[in-house]
């Protein structure tokens, strides 16, 4: 693999990129050698997850904890957009994003300052 960022006590720690020989690519937040804070991970074309295979370049957004996927974030594909809920990487939400109605635009608008503070509030909570 390889690390491209801060350091402390010879540790990942800070902001930081690791790209890792599968091609997946993560961008964020370290802390004491692990993935810790806000992130974004990148999956390469192609990429095999469980048995099934994205077509295209797919991105998981969010918080982490300790190395695992922690809170709220979202998940897109290039087609779609969903908001996930992670427990210490256990999935326990699953919500499409046009599931998520905007009173404005009625979700036929994907750059609508409303739905982009819906779902932005969505994942603070």
């Amino acid at each position: 693999y390889e690390y491209i960022g801060e350091w402390k006590n010879n540790l990942k720690h800070g902001k930081g990129k690791l790209i890792l020989p599968s091609g997946v690519i993560y961008e964020g937040d370290f802390k004491d050698n692990k993935i810790d804070g806000y992130g974004i991970l990148r999956y390469p074309k192609d990429f095999i997850i469980k048995g099934k295979k994205f077509i295209e370049n797919m991105k998981f957004e969010g918080k982490f904890i300790n190395g695992k996927k922690h809170g709220k974030g979202i998940l897109s594909d290039g087609h779609n957009k969903f908001i996930l809920n992670y427990d210490n990487n256990k999935l326990i939400e699953s919500k499409k994003i046009k599931d998520i109605v905007c009173d404005l635009c009625d979700n036929n608008n994907i750059s609508c300052i409303s739905c982009l503070a819906t779902i932005a509030i969505y994942i603070e909570k």
